[in-house]
């Protein structure tokens, strides 16, 4: 989602990817697609509905309001998304997932194996 924010003298462009957009009137998070579909979010005015208050406001400051859970992507043009909304990773990205999220977690398996394989003693307290 691209989102535009309008200041005196500057537009910034600023590529968003969305998490959850969440229904006011029945605080449930709903996906991007679904969220359209409910009418919740209008792609071609760059709305959100807010149910609750049966008010719109601009998709940035729904997002700034925290309706719309999304972060920025700092270089869109690494991103190759299909039609159909489905992400295409690459090899250098793919690598890039590992390294932040895959190995990490093993470690944490790791301790959590080595804590399970310690003895267990139990010391007394020092008064």
């Amino acid at each position: 989602m691209r989102c535009r924010i309008h200041s005196s003298s500057e537009v910034v462009a600023k590529t968003y990817s969305v998490h959850a957009v969440v229904d006011t009137l029945t605080s449930k998070r709903l996906t991007f697609a679904q969220s359209v579909t409910a009418g919740l979010i209008n792609t071609d005015k760059g709305t959100y509905l807010n149910r609750s208050s049966a008010t719109t406001c601009f998709i940035g400051d729904a997002i700034r309001l925290g309706f719309i859970k999304a972060s920025v992507i700092k270089d869109p043009t690494s991103l190759q998304i299909s039609a159909d909304n489905i992400i295409t990773l690459t090899d250098s990205t793919l690598q890039n997932f590992r390294r932040k999220l895959i190995r990490p977690l093993m470690a944490i398996y790791a301790l959590r194996k080595a804590a399970e394989a310690a003895p267990k003693e139990t010391a007394p307290l020092p008064a």
